[in-house]
Parts: structure tokens; sequence; C-alpha cells
């Protein structure tokens, strides 16, 4: 109907919506064509904020379905028209969905440079918290897979402070990630009872939203590790003063 009313920003928004539908059923092959038609409408029409939109949509597609190379391909493409739209908002959703895929790629490097450029839209073009605090958790991700715990620990914190201003599902996903990291330091045998102390609060803490979440296994888990944490602590607590010192 809107090809004959020969209104082709109708036409394009049909096959953008098509094929997101198609995408969610799983039919990925499908999807990523009516988003290379849709793609053809906005270069016609010279719409290029919509235009980045249907790669970033088609490079979702591609990537659930196996070819991350294609996706990454599609959101630099996206990127590049994205830079010239003075969008800042659009180029950091941009610049954090090619960041996970080069960490699902072991290319941390690249993808770490991806995301301190994005923190850098968020810290001096557009304030936004909840993005800001989703970063420096992936930057930790990062550090983490570097065995660079020091550094994944400090953003860790930093991003917890945001997240308690604004999710309680990223609070969660922050501290179940400080446990993470506190864990591997753990391993070391001379770290101190301040960082046992830390892992208790953390491990409750994230028990505790685990539960209200809807996550009773992990709640559990989390409750069990703090226990045990905790009697480490006490046991340290007991240490003569040179003993605890050394510990």
């Amino acid at each position: 109907l809107y090809q004959q009313l020969n209104q082709p920003i109708w036409v394009a928004t049909c096959l953008g919506q098509q094929g997101r539908i198609l995408a969610k059923r799983g039919d990925f092959d499908a999807a990523s064509q009516l988003f290379v038609e849709e793609q053809k409408i906005h270069e016609r029409d010279g719409n290029t904020a919509m235009l980045c939109h249907s790669l970033t949509n088609e490079s979702q597609a591609l990537a659930s379905k196996g070819d991350i190379a294609a996706g990454l391909e599609r959101l630099e493409h996206a990127e590049r028209l994205c830079r010239g739209l003075g969008t800042p908002d659009i180029l950091a959703q941009n610049l954090t969905q090619q960041a996970q895929h080069r960490i699902e790629l072991n290319d941390l490097d690249y993808a770490l440079a991806l995301l301190i450029e994005e923190e850098a839209i968020y810290r001096e073009e557009w304030t936004n918290d909840l993005g800001l605090a989703s970063n420096l958790l992936s930057q930790a991700d990062v550090h983490e897979r570097r065995k660079e715990y020091a550094k994944a620990l400090q953003l860790l914190r930093e991003g917890e402070i945001l997240c308690r201003k604004t999710s309680d599902n990223l609070l969660f996903q922050n501290l179940w990630a400080q446990n993470n990291v506190l864990i591997m330091i753990s391993s070391d045998a001379k770290m101190p009872q301040g960082k046992y102390e830390v892992m208790v609060r953390v491990a409750n803490e994230a028990s505790q939203l685990a539960s209200k979440l809807g996550y009773p296994d992990i709640a559990e888990s989390l409750e069990t590790q703090a226990k045990r944490s905790m009697q480490l602590v006490e046991l340290i607590r007991k240490l003569p003063s040179d003993r605890k010192s050394s510990e």
C-alpha cells in the first residue's frame, strides 16, 4: 500500500519492523534481507540517521547467527555515518556494541579503546549516569580478562556509586563482577584482611539483590560465600598482630 502511495519512508519503516520481528523469531537471514532493502531506501533518500539505525539492526541479526565479523562491518559503517550526525548518544551506543563484539573475539585492546572513547562521550558530551555505569562495568570486564584486577576493581567501585543512583539490575551486575574479581585476588596468600571484609559486604549485598531480582540459586550461593568469607575474617582477627600483618 505504501509503495502504491509512493511513501518510501513508510515502506522503509515497515521493512524495518518486519525485520525486527523476524530476528526475534530467529529467522536472521530473512531479517537481514529486509534490513538491506530498508537501507537502500534510506540511502536513496539521504536519511542518514535511519540508515545508521538499520545497519545496527542488521549487525545484531548477523551477530546472532554467528557472523560477528559481518556484524562488526555494519557497525563500523554506521559509526562513520554517526560521526557526521553530531549525535553523541547514537555514537556512544554504537561504540559499546562494537566493543562487546571485540570482547567476544578476544580483541581486548581494540575493545578497550572503543570503551574509553565511549566513556569520554558520557563525561564530556552527553551526561548519562546509566550509560557511564554500564561502560565502566564493560571496561572492568576487559581488565579482568587481562588479569589487571586492581584496575578492574577501581572501575567497578566508581561504577557502583553510579549504579546505586540508577539501576538495581546494573548494581547487581557490578557487585557480581566485584565479587568475581575479589575471588581472583583472594588466591594471593598476601591479600589483606580489609579485602576479605569487602568480599563479605559485596557478597552479602549481591545476595540480597539476587533474591530481590528473582535469582534464588545465585542468592543462596552468594550468601554461603559471604558466610565463609566472614569466618575467614574472624580467624584473621584472632591472629597475633605480627601474624596478621604478614597475612
